[in-house]
């Protein structure tokens, strides 16, 4: 091989080079910047996995959108009482209804003892209760534990997000907050 020639291929190697390490750049600028990466990876994750489901771009596009920092919600609280169900004391008022009766919530709890350990009809709200809360149609979600308790439903395009704490003997008082969903 001549001197030109190993030359020449030389510079064209050194070309290719080059170009090779601009476009590698250019590369790794974009994957820099188009490639989610932490928080953003689970969120892209679940969108990949509801349009592999099935879901509408467009309808995921619209749900996305209606998302915001600023909730709507009613000033308006509105608190009811319900008794605490327990294996001595059923009877009425043992349940209340929110949302215009598309949401019942209802509590069991665990029997008040007195000195001598005999059980009372009230509740112990110094031990775990369970709350239900029941939707239209029968869904039922359990949430228990020591009270206060808090707890959101989802119906419709309605959250309800409920405060459940201690009352007079007996009750309990549940306060719920209606927002716009998402």
């Amino acid at each position: 091989m001549s001197r030109y020639t190993a030359r020449h291929a030389a510079a064209e190697a050194r070309a290719a080079r080059d170009a090779a390490q601009r476009d590698a750049g250019v590369w790794q600028r974009r994957y820099e910047n188009e490639v989610p990466r932490g928080k953003p990876a689970g969120l892209w994750l679940l969108v990949k996995r509801k349009l592999d489901e099935g879901i509408e771009l467009k309808r995921l596009d619209h749900v996305i959108g209606l998302v915001a920092d600023e909730r709507q919600c009613d000033e308006q609280l509105t608190t009811k009482r319900i008794i605490v169900r327990t294996r001595l004391q059923g009877g009425s008022d043992t349940a209340a209804g929110f949302g215009q009766g598309r949401i019942t919530v209802l509590g069991d709890g665990q029997s008040a003892r007195d000195a001598d350990n005999r059980p009372h009809a009230w509740y112990d709200p110094d031990l775990p209760v369970t709350i239900s809360f029941v939707a239209i149609g029968g869904n039922t979600e359990k949430v228990q534990g020591y009270l206060p308790l808090h707890h959101t439903v989802l119906v419709g395009t309605d959250e309800f997000r409920f405060a459940v704490t201690e009352g007079a003997r007996s009750f309990a008082t549940v306060t719920a907050q209606r927002c716009d969903y998402p």
